[in-house]
């Protein structure tokens, strides 16, 4: 059974916001995190969510196994996204 993807508010937002070509790249990650989204994906350290790279942009998520849901959180620049994620 696949994961359900949900993408915050705000993450969508972002996500509009940077480059087409990253957005698709993000997309198309995103869709692989159905099937199996701790494979898909890398922990972060220190706190209990896990980051999706594509090209030079991150989107950090959350997974929720019991609710079989994925909620992607944030969307940005790799020099960025740790410090936004820091400040929430």
């Amino acid at each position: 059974m696949n994961f359900r993807i949900q993408w915050h508010k705000k993450a969508l937002k972002e996500l509009h916001e940077i480059p087409r070509k990253n957005a698709e790249q993000l997309i198309l990650k995103a869709k692989e995190l159905a099937s199996d989204p701790i494979k898909s994906s890398a922990p972060l350290s220190g706190c209990k969510h896990r980051k999706l790279r594509a090209g030079d942009y991150r989107a950090i998520l959350e997974v929720i196994p019991k609710k079989r849901l994925v909620r992607i959180l944030k969307v940005s620049h790799r020099k960025n996204i740790y410090k936004k994620l820091k400040k929430s």
